[in-house]
């Protein structure tokens, strides 16, 4: 899938995870949530597991092949899958992802339609709560 117009770069940080954090919805356990590196969120239990799985362009997926939604999905997916599989309830997410200074803002606005289409298919009290976004070779 090719992605017109402009590239995150272009945009700037700021204005570029404002425009994608608007296609994301929140949650009732977030105090703090998106917009930073970090977030505050409340639980009820006191057990808490914490998985992170990692995501390579041209190793675990291809651009040719997967468009930003199909990635953002994948991403919670795999991270959800391992939750469950600890016996946990996934409540909170952080997405760190590394663009290319080639990125357009339209794909990273559809990988946060993919982050939230799954968040809605699996579990409608996930929320994506922060992370990080940084400039590198390849999207990771």
């Amino acid at each position: 899938m090719e992605y017109l117009g402009e590239s995150i770069i272009q945009i700037g940080e700021s204005e570029a995870l404002a425009r994608a954090l608007s296609v994301l919805k929140s949650a009732e356990s977030t105090l703090v949530g998106s917009g930073d590196d970090a977030a505050v969120i409340t639980i009820t239990d006191p057990r808490v597991v914490i998985t992170t799985d990692t995501m390579v362009e041209n190793h675990d997926f291809r651009n040719s092949w997967s468009s930003g939604f199909d990635l953002g999905f994948k991403a919670v997916m795999t991270n959800a899958a391992d939750l469950v599989a600890m016996g946990a309830t996934p409540r909170a997410l952080t997405v760190a992802l590394i663009i290319s200074s080639e990125t357009k803002q339209a794909w990273l606005e559809d990988f946060a339609r993919g982050l939230q289409a799954a968040c809605d298919q699996f579990s409608p009290s996930i929320e994506v709560v922060g992370g990080d976004l940084a400039l590198g070779s390849e999207i990771v």
